[in-house]
């Protein structure tokens, strides 16, 4: 079942919204808020899956939750409606990847009709979210990546047949819905069967690769910087772990990426270090390549 937030000062139009919504053939979990602030709250302590949303509100005005919103949480899906065809409101919204913007009053089989693409848009998003291998919950590996639990059942399994590997943490917190959609969907290409990637939190990812013949540095380096120029990503930080880590050492060779990941924050471009050297390998103005 989808989650949907709707966010309007007025009641009466809140009820209208989720009276469509009810019109519907699909299945919603409602949450409603009489302003931008209580939104942002509901999106931060709700799994949303869409906003749809008003632009004249008090206290956060619809445009700035939606750029706050789309900037926090990625794979949220956001609808803007209001009163006022303004072309301001229609720029910011294109810019913040609105899906659409309906205009006051609402026609009731225009909504169904984007409804439809919506949720088939969540759908995808949802599907796509599926695929991302998180050893049995993002709760049960972060238990055991902070040895406050034992080692998930999918992770017993896969050191079964790996018996080591060598890990990597990736911090794309800052990158595109697209470009983290890009990273995700060639993971198979580059690595096929012999890499797995556990979405640890948001916009931090561990991606575990069956120990092999050692790799030179610099051509880790280079399978990397090229990946990242594949995908568009501009701004992010990867952590390369040691060679051959057994499943009972994963936790302390996590602890050690990802408090190297702290110095993310004081280089600009996409950068590589090595745990165990705790020093930048690597750094490129990606931006300034993909331009």
């Amino acid at each position: 079942m989808l989650s949907v937030l709707i966010a309007d000062d007025e009641f009466i139009e809140r009820e209208g919204i989720s009276l469509l919504l009810g019109q519907s053939p699909y299945e919603f979990r409602i949450y409603m808020a009489g302003n931008g602030e209580e939104a942002m709250r509901c999106l931060e302590e709700n799994d949303i899956d869409i906003l749809f949303t008003d632009i004249k509100m008090p206290f956060m005005d619809g445009l700035e939750l939606l750029i706050q919103a789309n900037r926090k949480f990625r794979g949220l899906k956001i609808v803007i409606f209001s009163a006022f065809a303004d072309f301001n409101y229609a720029k910011t919204a294109l810019e913040n990847k609105v899906l659409h913007y309906f205009l006051k009053p609402v026609d009731p089989d225009e909504f169904q009709e984007v409804l439809a693409e919506v949720v088939e848009a969540a759908m995808e998003e949802e599907s796509k979210l599926k695929r991302y291998w998180e050893g049995g919950g993002a709760d049960g590996i972060n238990s055991f990546l902070t040895q406050k639990g034992p080692a998930p059942e999918e992770l017993e399994q896969l050191f079964h047949g790996w018996e080591a590997c060598s890990p990597q943490l990736f911090d794309l917190q800052d990158e595109t819905e697209t470009a983290i959609a890009a990273f995700f969907n060639g993971l198979e290409e580059c690595f096929g069967e012999n890499a797995r990637c556990i979405c640890v939190s948001e916009g931090i990812f561990l991606l575990l690769q069956k120990s092999g013949p050692f790799a030179e540095k610099s051509r880790r380096e280079t399978e990397i910087t090229e990946y990242f120029m594949h995908c568009g990503i501009r701004q992010a930080c990867v952590i390369l772990g040691g060679h051959g880590i057994k499943l009972e050492t994963l936790p302390e060779e996590y602890h050690k990426m990802e408090e190297m990941l702290r110095l993310h924050f004081f280089v600009d471009g996409n950068q590589i270090f090595y745990a165990e050297e705790g020093c930048l390998l690597y750094t490129s103005d990606a931006a300034a390549e993909l331009d």
